[in-house]
């Protein structure tokens, strides 16, 4: 129902940001605009994400097609975490 959805979305939704914001709080990764050192992990990213897996497990039993896009969505995402890895592994070796 409505409100146990609620309850679930708002509870991760909580675990998300404290996750998000001590990881931030820990890492030392500049913004691109060099403005902070706490870029790293992105919350817009992780929201995203967490939405997107919420949406997933409501209605994966019942759309097919929107399971092959979050598939797809899980896929590009790890290409462009390995892709960020792989830039900052060659800035160092600089």
């Amino acid at each position: 129902n409505f409100k146990d959805r609620t309850i679930i979305l708002g509870s991760a939704y909580l675990i998300m940001g404290a996750t998000v914001n001590i990881i931030k709080g820990s890492g030392n990764e500049l913004r691109p605009d060099g403005t902070s050192n706490n870029s790293f992990p992105s919350g817009h990213t992780a929201t995203a994400f967490m939405g997107a897996e919420f949406l997933y497990q409501e209605y994966k039993p019942k759309n097919h097609c929107f399971t092959g896009l979050w598939e797809q969505f899980k896929l590009d995402s790890a290409l462009l975490v390995r892709e960020q890895i792989l830039i900052e592994l060659e800035k160092e070796s600089l």
